[in-house]
């Protein structure tokens, strides 16, 4: 295949921005055959496609919204993933993807900037050129400052600059693996996590879930996704093992705690266990379920926590 990833950041601060950068990105890319896939704001995606005045329907073109394309951030990686592979035989492919900043959620941009940062492994041989939008009229500094860590390369009037704050992968991810607060107030509920006890964990996580209102397509793999991370406390972890519930702005917390010492790889269950390999499913099957997913470390033990977001 040719060449592997390009990882670009556009800080663009107006639709004219967007439109000006992304359009001559779509059409060389159309010119030269490779596949192109836009996932983007509405509001940009119609505007570029008024651009291309009808271009996008006869040539390898795909304009999608947000919420056409984006889902958890694990589940989307998986799709661009998989999108990439089955177009990148003999050629590029070009990938333009808006992450949707949950900015009322300080997990989920966290979750969301993880997502940037594992782009760069999980793609790394793939003959990809990704372009992640940014919009500096919007978003917080906090946000921009990712994209500068997440990206090796920034877009400027069309032209790629290093990012001189760029970040190895696992140096990023390693930031949010430390204690981020006690939760607000008490548990909704709570047990010991014990093997003969899983059957009672999954009708506790499915009750409690039911009742805060996580949509019924999503329960079951809530309750897939506790009784694998338990499983892991169990097995990898060291007792005593604990679950805790919490119902809070709009968002149901499972958080699973063990006294052990967790994660030595700060990628943990960021990636699909490689092939032929028995372990290593119970995370990622985690991060494929939730919106947000968190593991801390400390003298205390492990905590992993499995943020989901209520409809309404």
């Amino acid at each position: 295949m040719p060449g592997s990833l390009t990882h670009q950041a556009l800080l663009y601060a107006s639709q004219d921005d967007f439109v000006g950068a992304i359009l001559p990105f779509v059409r060389d890319g159309a010119a030269l055959g490779e596949p192109v896939l836009v996932a983007a704001r509405q509001r940009n995606v119609d505007a570029l496609r008024q651009a291309l005045n009808g271009e996008a329907r006869t040539r390898r073109v795909e304009l999608l919204s947000i919420g056409q394309w984006y889902e958890n951030p694990s589940r989307t990686r998986a799709k661009f993933v998989h999108w990439a592979v089955e177009r990148a035989w003999d050629r590029r492919v070009r990938l333009v993807g808006e992450p949707p900043w949950p900015l009322g959620s300080e997990a989920g941009v966290r979750e969301w900037a993880r997502h940037e940062a594992v782009i760069n492994v999980a793609m790394a041989d793939l003959p990809v050129t990704f372009i992640c939008p940014y919009n500096t009229s919007e978003l917080p500094p906090e946000v921009l400052d990712h994209a500068r860590a997440t990206h090796p390369e920034l877009l400027e009037d069309g032209t790629p600059v290093d990012s001189g704050t760029y970040t190895r992968p696992d140096d990023f991810c390693r930031r949010f693996a430390g204690p981020q607060g006690p939760h607000q107030g008490a548990p909704t509920a709570e047990m010991e996590i014990d093997p003969a006890r899983l059957g009672e964990l999954r009708r506790l996580v499915e009750f409690e879930g039911s009742a805060a209102g996580v949509e019924p397509d999503r329960l079951g793999d809530l309750v897939v996704a506790v009784n694998e991370v338990a499983t892991n406390a169990l097995v990898h972890g060291a007792r005593p093992a604990r679950l805790r519930i919490f119902h809070r702005r709009g968002e149901l917390l499972c958080e699973v705690g063990d006294a052990g010492a967790g994660f030595e790889d700060p990628l943990a269950g960021q990636l699909p266990p490689p092939p032929g390999v028995a372990g290593g499913f119970g995370m990622w099957i985690t991060r494929m379920t939730g919106d947000a997913t968190e593991v801390h470390s400390g003298e205390d033990g492990t905590t992993v926590t499995i943020h989901t977001s209520l409809a309404g």
